[in-house]
């Protein structure tokens, strides 16, 4: 579908891009000069009139860019903006025609029998495996002429006998009293004399004045630059950024992006829908670069007229 989408649109735009060069020869308009007015630079306008969809933007970048450029030449560029598809074209139906199955083999399809076919009985008759016998587990001695009341007196006596021994251990690993002050029984080492150290209460000066203080980090001075560009985007817009006459940046930036770009010079901005990027320069307030579906190249900081 998509490589149908291309072709489609590379015909359509082959088709318009030789139009527009024929009447910008026969007016006899160098392709520089219609970069320098229509602020569309000079490989996008090659590109279109090659027809190479692989070096151009979204299709709806590129329509703005014809129409601009059909109007620069006195012909209708809304029209001939709408020439070019955006979206995709019909796929041929010999495209959706599905390719039959190859057949299975005979061998492995499975012979059903026939409705008139009779299935002989023995060919039905399951056959069973014959009974294992399990052997007998014999049971212990005492118990086959012996009842359970005889044992009872033993069973009691060992569940008493557990009950002491269990009472016996919790006696002996009971904790020590919670009143005891863990510093006195501490026992020195011989030849020493153990100072128990004294234990200030939380919240006092004495606390506060043990507890280490953190240093605060220190925040690392932000880098500044003579000319600084933020951009901010409510919808999607193609954008090319150079910085001190290099091209840093080209491509779609999606709807909420903001992004800065810096120069020691100067920032140069190239959007194919203006009047949705808002351009702030050197953190001063943000202004709409023009209006929606015009390409506005814009520089900063701004040149004389």
């Amino acid at each position: 579908m998509e490589f149908l989408e291309t072709s489609a649109q590379a015909e359509h735009l082959k088709e318009i891009g030789n139009r527009l060069s024929e009447e910008r020869q026969h007016r006899s308009v160098s392709l520089q000069e219609v970069a320098a007015k229509t602020y569309i630079p000079l490989r996008l306008l090659n590109a279109i009139e090659a027809g190479r969809m692989d070096l151009l933007p979204e299709p709806v970048f590129v329509q703005g860019f014809i129409r601009r450029y059909a109007d620069l030449l006195g012909l209708d560029g809304t029209s001939i903006s709408k020439e070019f598809p955006l979206n995709a074209s019909p796929v041929p139906p010999d495209v959706l025609k599905t390719v039959a199955p190859p057949p299975v083999p005979e061998t492995l399809v499975p012979k059903l029998p026939q409705p008139d076919e009779t299935i002989p009985a023995s060919s039905l008759k399951v056959e069973r495996p014959d009974p294992v016998e399990r052997p007998t587990s014999p049971k212990p001695p005492g118990f086959e002429s012996e009842g359970l009341s005889s044992k009872l007196p033993w069973i009691v006596g060992g569940i008493a006998g557990i009950g002491a021994i269990a009472l016996l251990a919790s006696l002996l690993t009971s904790p020590p009293d919670a009143n005891q002050n863990p510093a006195t029984s501490i026992k020195p080492v011989s030849g020493t004399t153990a100072q128990p150290s004294p234990i200030s209460p939380p919240g006092s000066a004495s606390a506060l004045q043990e507890q280490p203080t953190a240093a605060s980090p220190t925040a690392a001075p932000a880098a500044t630059a003579p000319v600084s560009v933020k951009l901010s985007l409510t919808d999607d817009s193609w954008v090319e950024i150079q910085t001190d006459g290099e091209i840093v940046f080209e491509g779609t930036l999606p709807k909420g992006t903001q992004k800065t770009w810096s120069g020691n010079n100067q920032v140069v901005v190239s959007a194919g829908n203006a009047g949705a990027v808002s351009a702030s320069y050197n953190n001063g307030a943000a202004k709409v670069l023009g209006t929606l579906g015009d390409v506005v190249t814009t520089n900063f900081p701004p040149t004389a007229p």
